[in-house]
């Protein structure tokens, strides 16, 4: 009824972004130490994700985040955070304790095990509501931590005679009742 054509437009940001995913950047050197290549860690693409950790009390693991939303700007407050719950979904005390490692990574934290129990980590990273932002963009990801004492534990010491066929004779050693080995092993 106008007598001409009328045009509607409409548009809507969208956000895009890689799953956030936490993955281990340490090497372990803490608590006995393992080899672990940090620098296949750093390629994104290379390494894997961390779902599920086991400490013992007293223990602790370095962990990066990986993806998730990236800075938007001056104008939007940009949030990087972990939640400790444990089984119960409560907050504990200092039994698992999470803080950022101050280095020249911002994306580092330090994961203590400091009493047995077992936590879920949230952690969280992104972009609050801001300057022509109306909605707030945070990704999660979920580590599973389990802070217990070994149920066993091996020793491998690093000495030219404990070469494989010898840990492997040990280990098919005559064992008496009880399982006790009938004939001591000596490990240099």
């Amino acid at each position: 009824s106008f007598g001409r054509q009328i045009m509607f437009k409409a548009s809507t940001p969208i956000a895009s972004f890689l799953q956030l995913v936490v993955r281990q950047a340490g090497d372990g050197n803490q608590f006995g130490g393992y080899w672990f290549d940090l620098e296949k860690a750093e390629n994104y693409d290379q390494s894997e994700k961390l779902n599920d950790l086991y400490l013992a009390p007293g223990t602790h693991l370095d962990v990066k985040l990986f993806g998730g939303p990236e800075r938007w700007g001056e104008g939007v407050d940009f949030i990087q955070a972990v939640d400790v719950s444990d089984e119960l979904h409560a907050v504990p005390k200092d039994e698992a304790f999470v803080h950022q490692v101050r280095s020249t990574h911002e994306d580092v934290f330090r994961i203590l095990c400091r009493e047995p129990g077992n936590f879920t980590l949230v952690f969280k990273r992104g972009n609050l509501v801001g300057d022509d932002h109306p909605k707030p963009v945070v990704a999660e990801a979920k580590v599973r931590l389990a802070c217990s004492f070994p149920s066993s534990i091996v020793v491998l010491a690093d000495e030219p005679v404990n070469k494989l066929d010898s840990i492997q004779t040990a280990i098919q050693a005559d064992r008496g009742p009880g399982r006790i080995r009938s004939v001591p092993i000596t490990v240099a």
